[in-house]
């Protein structure tokens, strides 16, 4: 007996066909898509399995509108490795075809923009002062940013704790490194501040912290910081509508005891030796300019190279 074998007969390959899903997410800035279920794919065959998945990926990462007829597609970006079960690579055995899904979105994300409260002095205008940003944005991803977002109050005013601060423009929004405008893929809400506040032309400037700096000198009624150049009591009479008498910087504004929050008072020693009752006179309140019995008086004198001096005059 002869046996010949045939040596012109054939093996085909199997066909094996993945196909993306349908895909949906919110804009996040990226191609990628969201979830485990990506697709789907016909039989192996033998038992054959996959050890390396495909993966998949949008064509674009901006939004588009179903509603409108637009759509992006989803296809594969890295392909199977299929395996027999002896761990051989049996992927060369297959006829694959990758099959896009050409109906998938993405949604637009939300971003909401909050005013802050601020606080000015009444100058006529709705312009906004202080420390920038004024406004809170919550929503943006993957590193985008927002620039020329514009607010301002809604009027000009005087009000104390009730005053409106909305955003009039919503500004650009980039990606991370500037070069991409993605401010369409966001739906931006706008959020008004109720709380801000106008005081009067003549109060100190609420966005002036005296305790920033304790060696400077503040004056409050013109809004001007300067180096106090001396520390001697004897002081110079300031204009100050109480009457009382203060120190003032080289400048000639009024000085401020910052470490103290107090106005830094002139020391009279005739004055202090009638606190002192040291001539038997009735006491002077020097802060307040008026005689009468002191228990004791505290006397704050500014000196703001070092800090705060203060003395005590008993009874």
């Amino acid at each position: 007996i002869t046996y010949k074998p045939n040596e012109q007969s054939e093996i085909k390959q199997a066909n094996l066909t993945f196909t993306a899903n349908e895909a949906s997410k919110t804009y996040d800035g990226t191609k990628d898509v969201i979830g485990d279920n990506t697709y789907t794919h016909t039989a192996l065959v033998n038992d054959e399995y996959i050890s390396v998945d495909p993966t998949v990926a949008y064509d674009n990462a901006n939004v588009n509108d179903k509603s409108k007829g637009e759509y992006r597609t989803v296809d594969f970006t890295k392909y199977a490795t299929i395996l027999n079960k002896q761990g051989e690579d049996t992927t060369q055995n297959y006829n694959i075809t990758y099959k896009p899904n050409n109906y998938s979105e993405i949604k637009q994300a939300e971003l909401t923009l909050t005013a802050k409260q601020v606080a000015k002095r009444y100058d006529g205008t709705t312009t906004v002062e202080g420390k920038k940003p004024y406004y809170t944005a919550t929503g943006l991803v993957n590193g985008e940013k927002i620039d020329g977002v514009e607010v301002e109050y809604d009027k000009p005013e005087v009000g104390i704790g009730n005053k409106i601060v909305k955003i009039t423009n919503t500004g650009v929004i980039t990606t991370a490194d500037g070069k991409t405008v993605t401010t369409d893929n966001y739906i931006i809400t706008p959020v008004e501040n109720k709380t801000s506040t106008i005081t009067d032309v003549n109060s100190p400037d609420p966005n002036i912290d005296p305790q920033e700096d304790t060696n400077k000198a503040i004056d409050n009624y013109n809004n001007i910081t300067g180096d106090i150049h001396t520390t001697d009591t004897s002081g110079t009479d300031g204009d100050d509508p109480d009457g009382n008498n203060q120190l003032k910087d080289g400048a000639g504004n009024t000085a401020i005891d910052t470490t103290n929050d107090k106005q830094a008072i002139k020391v009279d020693e005739e004055a202090l030796a009638k606190a002192l009752h040291e001539d038997g006179n009735d006491g002077v309140d020097i802060s307040s300019q008026k005689s009468g019995e002191v228990e004791t008086e505290t006397i704050n004198v500014g000196d703001f190279s070092d800090g705060d001096e203060s003395g005590k005059a008993a009874k």
